[in-house]
Formats: C-alpha cells, sequence, structure tokens
C-alpha cells in the first residue's frame, strides 16, 4: 500500500487491467456488436468464447462448446461462411482452449484477486496423474515444487516457470505440463513459485528464477539442468538467461519458451494486426499487466524487457508460438535478434493455434509439441555446448 490509500495495490491494478480490458458500458457493447458482425452466423461462438456475456463457468462453457457449438461446426456450410470463422473452429479441441483462455477475461468488474481465481480455475482443468513424484521445496529462497514422472533421470533438471502476465499463475497449476516435461525430457522438473507481482515487481519474478536455477545446479548427483518458461514465464527464462551470463554464472544446458512476453514496450505489430484472431486482449493485458510488473522500470529495460537485451552468448533455445495470438511477433523478433546474434534458435510455429498452446494438455498438438520440446531437451542434455 502506498502512504496515500488503504487500497491494496493489488486491488488497484485489478481495476486498471478491468477498465483496460472491459472500457465503459458502451464501449463494451460496441465490442460486442463489432464481434457479432464478424462472427455472422456463428455468434454463438462468440457469446461463447469472449466469456461473462452469458455467466457460464469455465467447466459449463467446455461443456457448451461440445453440446452446441460443435454440432454447428459439422454443418455443412458455404465457403462463405468458413470464411467467417478460420478452419481451427472445426476442433472441438481448439475452441475449448480458446474458451478457456476467454475464462480468463471474463468478469468485467473483476480484481486482481479474481483474475488470479480465473486463472487457476483454467489450471485446474489439467489433471496431474496420479503416478507423479511431488515435493514442495525451498529452492534457495524460492518456492518450489519438485514433480516427476516414474523412473525418470536423477542427474538432469528442467526448471520450469509458469505463466500469467507475472500478476497471476502458481506451481501447483504448472505441476501437469510439469510431469508431461519430465516424462518427455527424461528428467525432474523443479517448478517454481516466483512472487507476483503488483506486491513483488520486478526484479523480483527474474530473482526467484535466478535463484531457484542456481539451487538446482547445486544439488547432489545433478548434472545437466535446463529452463522452460510459458507467456510471462518465458520472458523471465529469457530475463534470467541474460542476467546469469552477464554474472558469468554457468548457463543452462538449453531453454525453451512457449508464447514468450519479452516486449513489454508492446512494439510488436501482431498486437494489433492478429487482435481478431486471439481470444486474448494481449495488447491491452501487456500494458496493463506489464505495467504492473515492471513498475516505474522503463519498458524497453533489457532485464525486464529482454528483446532489448544483448542476446549473444546464450544457450540454445527452442520457440513455440501460434498464429493466432497477439504475442506471435514476439516469438519471431526473439528467434531473430538471437540468430543474428550468433546463437541457436528454433521457432516452431502452431497454424491456428493460440497462446500458449502447448499447456493445454487435451490438444493433440500439445501432447506433439511436448515430444518435440523433450526431444530439444535430451539433444541439449546429451551434447552439452
Amino acid at each position: 500500500m502506498d502512504g496515500t490509500s488503504s487500497t491494496p495495490r493489488a486491488t488497484v491494478c485489478g481495476a486498471d487491467v478491468n477498465a483496460r480490458i472491459w472500457g465503459t458500458p458502451d464501449e463494451q457493447i460496441a465490442k460486442h456488436e463489432e464481434r457479432k458482425a464478424v462472427a455472422g452466423e456463428y455468434e454463438v461462438i462468440s457469446v461463447f468464447q469472449y466469456g461473462g456475456l452469458c455467466g457460464e463457468t469455465a467447466a459449463e462453457g467446455c461443456e457448451l462448446v461440445t453440446r452446441e457449438v460443435k454440432p454447428a461446426l459439422e454443418k455443412d456450410v458455404t465457403d462463405q461462411r468458413r470464411s467467417n470463422r478460420r478452419d481451427f473452429m472445426a476442433s472441438s479441441e481448439v475452441g475449448r482452449a480458446r474458451t478457456l483462455l476467454a475464462h480468463l477475461v471474463s468478469e468485467p468488474e473483476a480484481t486482481m484477486d479474481d483474475y488470479r481465481r480465473l486463472y487457476d480455475e483454467v489450471l485446474a482443468n489439467f489433471e496431474l496423474p496420479g503416478d507423479a513424484e511431488v515435493e514442495e521445496v525451498d529452492a534457495g529462497g524460492a518456492a518450489a515444487i519438485w514433480v516427476s514422472a516414474p523412473g525418470t533421470a536423477r542427474d538432469q533438471v528442467v526448471v520450469l516457470v509458469h505463466g500469467g502476465g507475472w500478476c497471476m499463475g502458481n506451481a501447483k497449476g504448472y505441476r501437469e505440463f510439469g510431469y508431461r516435461i519430465s516424462a518427455s525430457a527424461d528428467a525432474r522438473v523443479l517448478v517454481v513459485d516466483y512472487r507476483l507481482a503488483p506486491e513483488n515487481p520486478f526484479p523480483a519474478p527474474v530473482d526467484d528464477v535466478v535463484a531457484a536455477y542456481r539451487w538446482a545446479r547445486e544439488q547432489e548427483g545433478v548434472r545437466r539442468v535446463a529452463l522452460v518458461g510459458d507467456s510471462a514465464g518465458g520472458g523471465l527464462v529469457v530475463s534470467a538467461l541474460v542476467k546469469l551470463r552477464d554474472d558469468g554464472a554457468p548457463l543452462p544446458n538449453g531453454a525453451v519458451v512457449c508464447s514468450p512476453l519479452v516486449d513489454l514496450a508492446g512494439e510488436g505489430a501482431s498486437l494489433t494486426d492478429r487482435a481478431h484472431l486471439d481470444p486474448l486482449p494481449a495488447k491491452t493485458l501487456v500494458e496493463a499487466m506489464g505495467g504492473a510488473y515492471r513498475g516505474g522500470v522503463d519498458p524497453k529495460d533489457p532485464l525486464a524487457s529482454p528483446l532489448y537485451a544483448d542476446l549473444s552468448g546464450l544457450p540454445p533455445l527452442r520457440v513455440l508460438v501460434g498464429t493466432d495470438e497477439g504475442l506471435h511477433d514476439d516469438s519471431v523478433r526473439l528467434v531473430d535478434k538471437v540468430r543474428a546474434a550468433g546463437g541457436e534458435a528454433e521457432l516452431e510455429i502452431g497454424e491456428g493455434l493460440v497462446h500458449i498452446w502447448p499447456v493445454f494438455n487435451f490438444l493433440p498438438e500439445a501432447q506433439a509439441s511436448t515430444e518435440r520440446i523433450g526431444e530439444f531437451l535430451r539433444k541439449r542434455f546429451a551434447n552439452p555446448a
């Protein structure tokens, strides 16, 4: 709290995010009418996917997609109607992923606590397998959870950094994703529960990720460590790589980032050009939650906004992004800049896929991408740079 108000900073920031997303009542109506005009005969899909307009919970929304949306999509429609909705809508699984993402911004009066609850409701869809090995630990001062699939190597570790716009999410909600990475990479996974903004703005989240990484490397028998993150967590991974390099510390064997948010200045053209494809208001979220994260720091600070850092001398990087997300250009520009600096960077673009699509375990594309992530990490573990 500041010296002039008794209102917690998280509540103030939550109201700011809410106002930026929803606007005035007149603006909300205008946005709805615009979506209706674009959706045409598929307005039923628009209503469900933009969440809150009908008041469904995430679970009810998913049921509605299966019961009402999928049959509508299976009708023999004309080419003109198909042009109104992209081919991804033919997939009930992708439709479900879009519904869950839209659930994050489904409450016009949401506070920051509400946004966190909504994110937890989305993450609750990803059930941890019963044979997972789980242990809560203090990782060098940062809270974390070990997650392992049965029989995985003890000398290989993946440090997983969750997404959530620096303000939402937690390690518990990412245990299932950690389990899949553990199985595919043949490694234990340490999911970091870094401190959240706005209560703990930059550089606290970066410091926690670096501390957890250093702690993992120091554990008995550990010989190889990699970093993985999604969305804001992907940005934290790149920031951690830059800090570790600048500190002269041993670098990870490799890193993977999914839909990374690496530009707090929001200069990627896709934030505008692909906004109509994204169930999330990405530009608004970058401005609002990015602002809560960086506090008064320059949006092009190289550690807070690592796209503007010197990206030379980093370990091999694999980047995944969807065509249908506002952060598409963050990934493309990141890969281009790493390559221009002489580094190794792979780029996988999921056609018709949305933000952080590898996290959605019910997507066949997510299962396949997890295997490719594991293949990349196993290669880096076997052949360290």
